[in-house]
């Protein structure tokens, strides 16, 4: 059997090198995790929640293609089903490393196997467009969301969003107030002819002034 604990805490320290680095911190976590879901699946005890503690080390390590492959084949080998958490890791990992194609491709092969995206990867996708100033795409990516759900992503990722369309003066064309509501934060003034002050900059002239 497995050697007890206080046999092989001991054991691991005298193993450990002088000087421990990112990189060997991965590879013993890789190894670890490894470990676990073989040990796991052995005893009958692999679930889907282990399966997607271990996605979320490969998809937070920064290899993406150990990660991608690990949702592709692992959670077919051990009979699991990727659920929208699941996918939001994988598609988040995408868009944090600024492969945004490969995140819509990796959309669409969600969508054929008969999934859709969350609230939170949608949000995810428009806040990332949106800070890249690609609006176009944003405002698609939130009219599908609504579709899919019948309701927007969470305020904060849409704030960006928001901004754009105001310093851009878009807010009545591409009906944003109609798609997700005015703004909660209230944070602009309304003036003669529809003129438009961020209250922070009207603030700050103030003081600045004073």
């Amino acid at each position: 059997g497995d050697p007890p604990m206080l046999e092989l805490i001991p054991l691991v320290r005298e193993n450990m090198p002088d000087y421990v680095t990112a990189t060997w911190l991965k590879k013993m976590s890789f190894m670890t995790a490894k470990f676990v879901v073989n040990k796991a699946a052995e005893d009958g005890l692999i679930d889907l929640n282990m399966m997607n503690a271990v996605l979320s080390l490969y998809t937070s390590s920064g290899s993406i293609d150990r990660a991608v492959e690990f949702h592709q084949l692992e959670f077919d080998r051990h009979s699991a089903v990727p659920n929208a958490y699941s996918d939001r890791l994988v598609l988040q990992m995408y868009l944090k490393n600024n492969r945004l194609s490969r995140a819509l491709a990796f959309k669409k092969k969600v969508e054929e196997n008969g999934r859709s995206l969350d609230l939170k990867a949608y949000g995810s996708l428009i806040e990332y467009c949106s800070r890249r100033m690609q609006l176009g795409s944003a405002i698609l990516l939130l009219r599908e969301c609504i579709y899919v759900h019948d309701a927007p992503p969470n305020e904060a990722s849409l704030s960006n969003l928001r901004l754009i369309c105001r310093q851009e003066g878009l807010v009545e064309n591409v009906g944003l107030t109609d798609l997700i509501g005015v703004d909660p934060t209230g944070k602009y003034l309304i003036g003669i002819n529809g003129a438009r002050w961020d209250i922070t900059n009207v603030v700050r002239s103030i003081f600045q002034s004073g």
